[in-house]
């Protein structure tokens, strides 16, 4: 974490930089921290450059489909009995509302299977940097089970899928938002790396639950990325930059699906 700016976001071709308080993006460009070159910015490197004015934070009513508790959060998917979610939504989160009945979540050790990232304090991250130690987490999901298994939700939305995690906007008006999302934990590492790779530079959906709303997006890179959760941190790898067509996903939004928006070929299907 730098007073002048913070990388909260690093992929193949784009760099995300939240700025400190006494930062322009001016001031960026005369101390020769980026380069301006026919109205966009980019690093000395090449990445283009994309300035955010908050971190990224964990984005955790109606007759939908969503989760409530402490927090209230998005549903992933339901299959045989299974509800699917981020981790830190279905940490806070006690019942299921489906169509306006409300489900007890078994939230027992014997019935919930979780993903949950590294999450530290600043200083700890600021620290690890300085002596060149990357700890990246992978996932934030999680599964617990209900005493329904007749259930299903989102079982048959195109392939790959990707779970949104995290965002830099809070209201629907706001604008130039950006998004994180997450790969599904099915195969290996390199599994997770790939699916993410087929959603970048593609028109994407995001079934936010929470709110009735499918939210057009869209990839733009992926890499790696820092996120707020609360009063600590975590980095996460591989993430899912996205951009957001018209309205942007917002708290409530966590654990939505993210998927293309026209069917793709997809070999393999993580539901029984």
């Amino acid at each position: 974490m730098m007073a002048k700016y913070k990388v909260i976001f690093e992929g193949e071709d784009y760099i995300v930089l939240k700025l400190g308080k006494d930062m322009s993006v001016q001031s960026l460009i005369d101390k020769g921290f980026v380069i301006q070159k026919d109205g966009n910015l980019y690093t000395k490197s090449g990445k283009k450059v994309i300035i955010s004015h908050s971190d990224f934070f964990r984005i955790a009513n109606n007759d939908g489909v969503y989760l409530a508790g402490n927090c209230g959060g998005s549903v992933f998917s339901i299959a045989m009995g299974w509800v699917m979610s981020n981790y830190h939504v279905l940490k806070c989160t006690d019942k299921l509302i489906y169509n306006g009945e409300i489900i007890k979540l078994r939230k027992d050790s014997k019935h919930n299977v979780y993903f949950s990232p590294l999450v530290l304090p600043g200083w700890i991250w600021q620290l690890l940097d300085a002596l060149n130690i990357d700890v990246y987490s992978s996932y934030d999901i999680a599964f617990v089970k209900i005493d329904n298994e007749g259930i299903m939700y989102n079982t048959n939305k195109p392939y790959p899928h990707a779970i949104y995690t995290a965002g830099n906007c809070l209201s629907f008006a706001d604008r130039n938002c950006l998004g994180i999302a997450l790969a599904y934990p099915e195969g290996d590492a390199n599994d997770a790396l790939q699916d993410l790779k087929v959603l970048k530079s593609i028109d994407l959906m995001i079934d936010c639950t929470y709110w009735k709303a499918r939210i057009e997006g869209y990839g733009i890179d992926v890499g790696k990325v820092m996120v707020n959760y609360g009063n600590d941190y975590a980095k996460l790898y591989p993430a899912l930059l996205i951009g957001f067509k018209d309205l942007p996903a917002i708290p409530g939004c966590s654990g939505s699906m993210v998927y293309p928006k026209y069917n793709m070929v997809r070999q393999s299907n993580p539901y029984p």
